[in-house]
């Protein structure tokens, strides 16, 4: 695969991949109705060329070397619940489908269930226990322990 820079020298360009394939996606579901979301494609011979298809519309893509290209999904492009191919292309090379489910909408219940256990996830550290925490004294730079160990050896 050949490389070559940009015109603003940030991103190399490359040349289409011989093969795309796609490994995984997230998120994979989502409910009808849900806002917009951002879906990361991850697989092998992607390129900052490469351009995610959702149900076969082009979408702007960007690419996270080695193996990962995101765009945003707007949710109107998904109208009724079902599967809906992704597909990432590269010039003439398409990847493997995977599919993305749109299930029903949340019924209120659902979506109040949903805030409840967010609400329940209790964070690694309070704030409390992170104020409370010992602090452990810095450590000495490796070139004094040097010193102090050839001292005590003398």
């Amino acid at each position: 695969m050949e490389t070559r820079q940009t015109k603003d020298e940030k991103t190399p360009e490359t040349s289409a991949p011989e093969s795309l394939t796609i490994t995984d996606i997230k998120p994979d579901t989502m409910p009808l109705g849900e806002p917009d979301f951002t879906i990361r494609v991850f697989g092998t011979g992607l390129t900052s060329n490469s351009m995610i298809t959702v149900n076969r519309d082009n979408r702007p893509t960007e690419f996270t070397p080695p193996n990962r290209v995101t765009a945003v999904v707007e949710m109107h492009m998904l109208t009724t619940p079902g599967v809906y191919p992704i597909t990432v292309k590269d010039g003439a090379i398409e990847s493997n489908e995977i599919d993305f489910t749109v299930t029903a909408p949340l019924t209120a219940e659902e979506k109040a269930r949903c805030e409840e256990e967010k609400s329940k996830t209790k964070p690694l550290m309070s704030t409390s226990e992170q104020k409370s925490r010992p602090t452990l004294p810095p450590s000495r730079p490796k070139a004094a322990e040097n010193d102090h160990e050839k001292a005590s050896r003398r």
